[in-house]
């Protein structure tokens, strides 16, 4: 896992033009569930004190806390490069996965 100091040099090298989180991309979806997301963002912020991953578009914003790390997928979908966003809260890791395009 790499810091999250390494993400935010990630995204300014790579300057995406599409984050992509979806529901049913997440390490636990819960299929019961009748709400399924799919959100799109032009812009992602990086902060580090407090570690936060801050997705937006202008009008709509989505906001990862407690950001521990990530993990950038070798193989890369066809939309783009997978990267997991590791949270750690009361002792539990839950990981996010977004789609870099």
């Amino acid at each position: 896992m790499k810091r999250v100091s390494e993400l935010k040099e990630y995204f300014n090298k790579n300057k995406p033009s599409k984050i992509i989180f979806m529901s049913e991309n997440q390490d636990d979806p819960d299929f019961a569930d009748p709400i399924v997301l799919s959100l799109t963002f032009s812009s992602i912020i990086i902060g580090q004190n407090p570690n936060v991953v801050y997705m937006t578009d202008g009008n709509n914003s989505l906001r990862i806390n407690m950001v521990s790390g990530f993990n950038i997928r070798e193989d890369p979908t066809a939309i783009g490069a997978e990267v997991d966003i590791v949270c750690r809260c009361n002792g539990k890791e839950r990981t996010y996965t977004l789609l870099v395009a």
